[in-house]
């Protein structure tokens, strides 16, 4: 099947629902049982949770699955800010912004199995948001044992080519991991694999936590899952015109379900997104490719600013192409007066092949 005869096959815009809705108590939560959890993973999450106080564990936090229909309005052009930034997330709690009438919303580089490998010794994005927000485990459980296995609740973001991403709101940060320190001992860290020779007496080098009395940070989450080289043999080759249209779709999925659940209350709520380097690292995507679809899909899901973490040198190259690419995509539908859903779909596919994007390789973490 070649690439025109796929991008021709698409015949109608794709629609959105927010999704099912399941919610409780961080008290009830953590009634449940997690799995066996690697010995420093463990001891970590114990601590975490200790510094609890009985307001944090009343919190309640909410947990949405996006299900598959999702749509583009007509209103093709928003003027969306951007910006980026030096290193891994810098958490800014949303309940402290509701002053400025704010919903922030930070990414999590999801396995289509959500929080797939909290209890193992792996230490890449999603493993260490887990700890630092370490109810995540228990949220994923608690889904499990009370969604009977339907569909519609399920802790998976993706089967098959079909995406689900999931928001979950609420969660409290109580656990802080420095990602950035080395010693002499860790010359490389402790993200990805080299958290697996981290000794226990070593952990408070990186890990701290707060008093149990201090007023958390508390953030919302946008759990999605990029495809992988895992998915298409580990070939090196082009994307293919369904890949980019499940990552577009996907990305748009999510971004508009957040700004949709933000602006639930008040329409006038300014939507601020906080990712980075989405599916390039163990997933081995192209990493100008994935900037691009999320800045393609934030411009149409109406999201006021959204902030990137390039993490490296390597992460701002390809952040300044992506962001390239971008400017000249939207310039190119205005001057055309592309004014279709659909069209503008259609064209976007077609412009990312004409990139001829190359797949790239794991990096194991």
């Amino acid at each position: 099947m070649g690439n025109k005869k796929s991008v021709n096959n698409i015949q109608k815009p794709f629609e959105v629902q927010i999704g099912n809705r399941l919610q409780a108590s961080v008290k009830e939560l953590l009634k449940e049982k997690l799995n066996q959890i690697h010995p420093l993973k463990q001891q970590i999450y114990h601590e975490a949770i200790s510094k609890l106080s009985d307001q944090d564990r009343d919190q309640i936090m909410v947990y949405i699955k996006c299900n598959q229909n999702t749509v583009i309005t007509q209103n093709l052009y928003h003027e969306m800010r951007t910006q980026l930034f030096e290193g891994p997330y810098n958490y800014q709690s949303d309940f402290n912004s509701q002053k400025s009438n704010k919903k922030i919303w930070y990414v999590n580089f999801s396995d289509k199995n959500l929080f797939g490998y909290y209890h193992t010794a792996l230490f890449a994005q999603d493993e260490v948001q887990c700890c630092q927000f370490p109810i995540l485990p228990y949220i994923k459980q608690y889904i499990q044992s009370n969604s009977k296995q339907e569909e519609g609740y399920y802790p998976v973001t993706r089967v098959g080519m079909n995406s689900y991403p999931i928001l979950i709101l609420n969660c409290q940060c109580v656990c802080n991991i420095n990602l950035q320190k080395t010693t002499q001992a860790y010359p490389n860290g402790i993200y990805g694999n080299n958290f697996s020779s981290l000794k226990s007496e070593d952990v408070n080098l990186f890990f701290t936590f707060p008093n149990k009395q201090d007023a958390k940070v508390n953030i919302n989450l946008i759990c999605m899952s990029a495809l992988s080289v895992y998915d298409q043999n580990g070939l090196t080759r082009r994307y293919t015109a369904d890949e980019i249209v499940y990552t577009f779709e996907t990305v748009y999925r999510a971004f508009y379900s957040a700004v949709q659940e933000s602006k639930s209350n008040d329409q006038n709520v300014k939507v601020v997104i906080n990712t980075g380097n989405w599916g390039s690292g163990a997933f081995g995507n192209n990493l100008a490719f994935t900037v691009l679809v999320q800045l393609v899909a934030a411009h149409l899901a109406k999201v006021n600013c959204l902030n990137y973490y390039p993490f490296d040198e390597n992460g701002k190259q390809c952040y300044s192409q992506g962001y390239q690419l971008f400017q000249n995509f939207i310039l190119e539908q205005k001057q055309s007066n592309v004014v279709l859903s659909l069209q503008f779909q259609l064209n976007f596919i077609q412009y990312c092949l004409n990139q001829n994007f190359v797949w790239g390789t794991s990096n194991g973490y």
